[in-house]
């Protein structure tokens, strides 16, 4: 059996690279250009007629295709416009939906990830038939598409954490690429509002506070900053996290209201969002964090923001210098240090 597994392998790659060779190249350049290609074009340049026939397992390896194509080009209206009109070319769009209907739990999930990345456009009933699937892959695969699909209720089919369906990291990844190209082809995306609101699973609203960072309204981001008040720790450094990518500095004031009531990582990562937001006028709160903590990592952090947030803070920086007890002495020295220095300071890199 292993024997067969491998040698079928060979022939699949062997005829991946054979269709690559004669249509990848063409389509590129159609998928890139800046005017839209109507069918009939495309098929002229890729020489498809009516004779044209490509198997099953052509076909899914050209399905393949177009999602390394799509990995490949910058995505506009004219790009998606072009993949769209190429994948119907190839009479690929009735073989998905056909797919969709009677195919494989397998090739379902294949099939429906591929036209979220594609962002094809196929009947509603094709999908909305595999929501409740038995297969939490393909059922969550179903309700991400439904997402972007459905205009009126987007959010209806997003669960909870007692639906045993993981929201996984891939998963964020992905959403978040869909709404980039969403974005890059004007297209409108829903409030995220909805669904922070109705989804009772932290790492589902985490990301949409997140997200709401790269694509809400100034309203949205009002919105945002309410969550500073949860009492789940995750969703306050999200929301902190979120503020920061945004840049709010009206959040200011909320932030600093809220500093000791927080854990010493969140107070680290208060610290460095205030230097990102509001740097010159938080010299002082800088100063007043470092003397009121007894942790060294939390000091380390207000000395470097406060040594990066502007002549005051440097002012401020060197006279607490002058003052300080031989146990700090290190820090100092550690945050003026050149090497050490050239740390670029970031979400990421908070300890």
């Amino acid at each position: 059996i292993l024997f067969w597994d491998v040698r079928n392998r060979k022939a699949m790659q062997q005829k991946y690279a054979e269709l690559k060779n004669v249509y990848f190249e063409k389509l590129k350049s159609i998928c890139s250009a800046d005017t839209e290609y109507n069918e009939g074009s495309i098929k002229s340049e890729l020489s498809i007629d009516e004779e044209s026939d490509f198997t099953y397992s052509e076909k899914l390896l050209l399905i393949d295709m177009f999602l390394e194509l799509r990995m490949q080009i910058k995505i506009t209206q004219y790009s998606i416009r072009n993949i769209q009109n190429s994948v119907k070319a190839f009479n690929l769009q009735n073989f998905m939906e056909e797919r969709l209907a009677s195919g494989k739990d397998s090739e379902k999930l294949k099939i429906i990830q591929a036209i979220r990345l594609l962002h094809m456009d196929v009947t509603d009933s094709y999908v909305t038939r595999i929501i409740n699937h038995r297969d939490n892959n393909l059922k969550k695969a179903a309700r991400l598409y439904y997402v972007l699909s459905n205009d009126e209720d987007p959010f209806r089919y997003m669960e909870g954490k007692s639906s045993g369906n993981a929201f996984l990291d891939w998963d964020m990844l992905e959403t978040h690429q869909i709404f980039e190209d969403c974005k890059n082809i004007n297209k409108k995306l829903p409030s995220f509002i909805p669904a922070m609101n109705q989804v009772d699973n932290n790492d589902i609203v985490e990301f949409f506070i997140k997200e709401t960072a790269y694509w809400g309204s100034e309203k949205e981001m009002d919105y945002i900053i309410g969550f500073l008040d949860s009492d789940k720790e995750s969703i306050r450094r999200a929301a902190l996290e979120s503020i920061n990518l945004r840049k709010i500095s009206k959040a200011e004031e909320k932030i600093k209201d809220i500093y000791y009531e927080q854990p010493e990582d969140l107070k680290r990562v208060i610290l460095y969002t205030l230097l990102i937001i509001a740097p010159a006028s938080s010299a002082e709160f800088f100063r007043e964090a470092f003397e009121n903590t007894s942790s060294q990592l939390t000091k380390r952090m207000a000395l470097q923001c406060l040594l990066k947030s502007g002549e005051e803070g440097k002012k401020l920086f060197n006279s607490m210098k002058e003052k300080s007890i031989s146990k700090d002495n290190i820090l100092f020295q550690h945050v003026e240090n050149n090497i050490i220095g050239r740390e670029k300071l970031s979400l990421h890199s908070i300890n």
